[in-house]
């Protein structure tokens, strides 16, 4: 009869496949998956099994009955949502992105705000150990509970993509690219909490006329009044276009002909647009917020949020007028390679064997 635990991963997708949290559940299972596959016979004590989350998510006692008919005598259940099961022999894991639910914002609706934090709060102090993404969002969570006893690790993320080159697959963007117009790129859904508000205001028509914006983002909470600004804009003098869902191929075109990014988010757990610019050896504009800061170290231009209608202008004008040079790029390239998925997945999978 096997022993070894069965892990079960929420995969493919969580939410949708150009979340933060989608694409950590996606890269952190096709990693653990490799990384198992190298082991040694003798080491090999875990069996991974992905459970979609998509279109429905499977009812809980499948893990039951899995058990059941592999001879499983324990189980590690990983979560990257915020549901974990109540079975018997079951260890009990959850990646927590971020804690916007459990403090007032004008991100959410109250309504749904207050069903998140019920599952983020049940989840929290029914799990046997915790995984975040960065070392802030681990200090939230001693914060809001400083009784908390169950272990958190802090394990980052990597790159979506990788940083080799590819052509656009979608039409629009392949006509665009090949005008050779200098753009700027926003990456983040459209949503209140991405702060497009901010980013939109500081796009004067001089500006304009020295580059474009493409924004690549699915429809969030306040999307549509977003999506409606930037088509507005468009119409009158900004130019470039937008992807509500854009290709693996199609980003890389973009991070590889961009001037830069600009991510001047409210709120952050972890920030893979920001990595991933480093990964391209691209310049950055950020939010002065803790997450970002882990990620991008000095190799990020920092908006304080409080000021942020008189830093911005002046950031992206700086951005558009002055040289990245070589040693700026091989700068951003060494931050960037302090995070991958195959760390992700040592990580993950040392987590895994604290429990058995």
């Amino acid at each position: 009869m096997k022993t070894s635990p069965l892990i079960l991963d929420m995969t493919p997708w969580v939410r949708g496949p150009n979340t933060g949290v989608g694409l950590t559940a996606y890269h952190s299972y096709q990693a653990i998956k490799q990384l198992l596959a190298t082991l040694p016979e003798k080491d090999k004590r875990f069996d991974l099994r992905g459970v979609s989350r998509n279109p429905t998510p499977p009812p809980f006692s499948h893990f039951s009955k899995l058990q059941q008919w592999f001879g499983w005598k324990q189980g590690i259940y990983h979560s990257f949502e915020l549901k974990l099961p109540g079975v018997r022999n079951c260890k009990r894991v959850v990646t927590i992105h971020d804690l916007w639910s459990l403090s007032p914002n004008p991100y959410q609706t109250n309504s749904f705000q207050k069903r998140q934090a019920i599952k983020l709060n049940r989840a929290i102090l029914t799990a046997d150990h915790i995984a975040v993404p960065t070392a802030h969002v681990k200090s939230l969570l001693l914060k809001s509970y400083p009784h908390l006893i169950t272990p958190i690790s802090v394990i980052p993320w990597g790159p979506s993509i990788s940083s080799e080159k590819s052509p656009a697959d979608t039409l629009e963007l392949k006509t665009y690219l090949s005008k050779n117009r200098p753009f700027l790129l926003c990456v983040a859904t459209l949503e209140k909490r991405k702060n497009y508000e901010l980013l939109l205001s500081s796009l004067s028509p001089e500006l304009a006329k020295q580059m474009d914006l493409v924004t690549v983002g699915e429809l969030g909470f306040g999307g549509e009044t977003i999506y409606a600004t930037l088509q507005a804009m468009r119409k009158n003098y900004l130019g470039g276009i937008d992807l509500n869902k854009a290709t693996s191929n199609d980003l890389k075109a973009l991070y590889s002909q961009c001037l830069g990014l600009v991510l001047v988010s409210h709120d952050e757990g972890f920030g893979i647009p920001v990595l991933e610019a480093l990964t391209f050896g691209k310049p950055i504009i950020a939010s002065k917020i803790p997450p970002l800061e882990e990620i991008a170290g000095p190799q990020a231009h920092y908006i304080d949020l409080t000021k942020g209608e008189s830093q911005l202008p002046e950031a992206l004008h700086q951005l558009c007028t002055h040289s990245w040079n070589d040693a700026d790029t091989k700068n951003s390239l060494l931050r960037a390679s302090m995070f991958s998925w195959e760390t992700t997945a040592t990580k993950t999978l040392e987590l895994y064997q604290s429990l058995v």
